[in-house]
């Protein structure tokens, strides 16, 4: 990461994927971040169901963020916990915008994998 930028990841629709098991499947967020105190919140949805992002934390310093998510009632109470790091930063005048974040993610029933997101233009 550029160290003149400031990170500012914008918030809004994020997209990606994520494997599981040898397969592939479609992630999507929309997601609020307070950049002065370097967290975040949301929701989101994937092939499961529907999603709340809780405990969102991100450093502007290093571009690593932390999350957790957890299934909306009615489809279990799956909790998901997520570490990324920012990728391919990209100039949006004096701050930085990241161009995706590629992670690890676990989870309560055992399932653990790699995804990318990225904030739709």
């Amino acid at each position: 990461m550029d160290k003149e930028l400031e990170l500012r990841p914008p918030d809004g629709n994020w997209t990606g994927e994520y494997i599981e098991d040898g397969c592939m499947g479609k992630i999507a967020y929309d997601l609020k971040f307070d950049h002065y105190k370097e967290t975040f919140q949301g929701g989101g949805k994937d092939p499961d169901g529907s999603f709340i992002v809780e405990n969102g934390v991100y450093s502007r310093v290093t571009g690593r963020f932390m999350w957790t998510q957890r299934a909306k009632k009615g489809s279990g109470y799956l909790v998901v916990e997520c570490v990324a790091s920012v990728c391919n930063v990209k100039s949006d005048g004096l701050y930085g915008r990241p161009g995706s974040l590629d992670g690890n993610y676990a989870t309560t029933a055992g399932y653990r994998g790699r995804f990318t997101i990225g904030p739709l233009p």
